[in-house]
């Protein structure tokens, strides 16, 4: 569903990206800040899923523990 949505949205920014990026050095300049804003977003996203997956483990371990 989430790919949906991302589709539907590229589908209504793109022409006015492209239409305000006429010239290859501008189009590149920001093709690039875009790249840099989502892959800081994909990271920031994989942080917090291993933080909260070694804390369900910690939780899970003391868990074991506390009822032996």
């Amino acid at each position: 569903m989430s790919a949906i949505f991302l589709i539907a949205v590229l589908v209504l920014i793109l022409p006015g990206f492209l239409s305000t990026n006429n010239k290859i050095k501008d189009f590149l300049k920001n093709l690039s800040i875009w790249t840099i804003i989502t892959l800081v977003i994909i990271v920031i996203i994989y942080i917090i899923g291993g933080w909260k997956k070694s804390i369900y483990q910690l939780l899970a371990a003391w868990g074991e523990w506390a009822n032996k």
